[in-house]
């Protein structure tokens, strides 16, 4: 969720040291996907996170994904 405001990444992130690599954030076109799938987050009573796994766990054929953390609250966040 910390890349999906319209005005680009936070300090201290990776989008941030590198926006090259996630160009596609600087497109408002995207964010709007985004603020319907944090709609829908919030009205299940999850953060974007957990529904997006949720969602994501969801799909048949799916049976694990591949997550990256960089700080310890981020994997506690995952673990939940």
């Amino acid at each position: 969720g910390k890349y999906t405001g319209p005005d680009g990444p936070p300090a201290g992130t990776r989008g941030a040291e590198k926006p090259d690599w996630i160009p596609l954030l600087q497109d408002p076109s995207v964010h709007r996907p985004i603020q319907a799938l944090a709609a829908q987050a919030s009205a299940a009573g999850r953060s974007l996170l957990e529904h997006t796994l949720r969602t994501t766990l969801g799909v048949p054929g799916i049976v694990s994904v591949i997550l990256g953390v960089a700080r310890e609250d981020q994997l506690r966040a995952l673990l939940r």
